[in-house]
């Protein structure tokens, strides 16, 4: 797959096989992730084909649930609104008890069931972003897309949000494809891992294939250290920026030389 913004190539031959689960998008900025998210959503033409279970996916867009990056401005509805309108293509001229039912049943697995009646305006940005990710659930797709879900949330919500998405995905035997920033939440939660990097795929596989302290030094320009945690997946204890370390070391270099120049000039004088 190929996507241009005009004549700026920012996707550049994508080719990925993603099966039923949890599959992660890493990479560093401008790497090409949310392009990518969108591509498969079907909201940007690009070259090539995405599929799933043989079909285009531009086919089947009620199969397909993606929620952005960028949060919809705040609205007056109140959540259980919300998540209604993830069914808007199902709901009759009244909203029957099961639409209703499943729309709690989906916030009590978000664990936010105690909001259901507040309105969308009254919520913190975090609270917003799990109803956004419970929207989604609640359309029962077979292909959730979803760029940078854990934004907003504190460390408990992310726990609780990825552990529902994983307890989803197998229940259901969807294929799910998140875009991340945090490598370690990606590597425990994830069944493969696909790293973007200028727009090609520098790797895709298993968390413990892919993660690799060559791949962060090569890819993201860090030295870091990677030990198996206690479920023998991979983690990352960063250490430095290596650009940041070599103007360290240019800079320590330059003064040394400088001081080096004074002395002999002084001497000289």
């Amino acid at each position: 797959m190929v996507f241009s913004y005009g004549d700026r190539e920012v996707l550049k031959g994508i080719s990925l096989d993603m099966g039923k689960g949890i599959t992660s998008v890493i990479g560093p900025n401008a790497a090409g992730k949310s392009t990518l998210m969108r591509c498969m959503a079907g909201l940007y033409d690009h070259s090539g084909t995405i599929s799933l279970d043989g079909k285009a996916v531009s086919d089947i867009p009620k199969q397909i649930a993606y929620m952005p990056q960028e949060m919809p401005e705040k609205t007056s509805l109140t959540v259980m609104e919300v998540m209604l309108m993830g069914r808007l293509d199902r709901l009759r001229w009244k909203v029957c008890a099961e639409d209703i039912e499943a729309a709690y049943s989906t916030l009590e697995d978000m664990g936010i069931e105690e909001i259901s009646s507040r309105r969308m305006n009254e919520l913190s940005g975090g609270q917003c972003q799990m109803v956004m990710v419970a929207q989604c659930l609640m359309r029962d797709p077979d292909l959730l897309l979803m760029d940078e879900p854990s934004n907003n949330l504190d460390l408990c919500r992310q726990l609780e949000m990825f552990e529902t998405a994983r307890t989803v995905a197998e229940e259901r035997g969807l294929l799910m494809v998140m875009v991340l920033h945090d490598i370690n939440l990606a590597s425990k939660y994830s069944d493969r891992i696909a790293v973007l990097s200028e727009g090609t795929v520098y790797g895709h596989g298993a968390p413990g294939e892919v993660i690799t302290e060559e791949m962060l030094r090569s890819v993201y320009g860090i030295h870091s250290k990677v030990t198996e945690d206690e479920y023998g997946l991979p983690h990352v204890h960063p250490k430095h920026s290596l650009r940041m370390h070599r103007r360290r070391t240019d800079t320590k270099s330059s003064v040394c030389a400088q001081s080096e120049y004074k002395e002999g000039f002084y001497e000289q004088s």
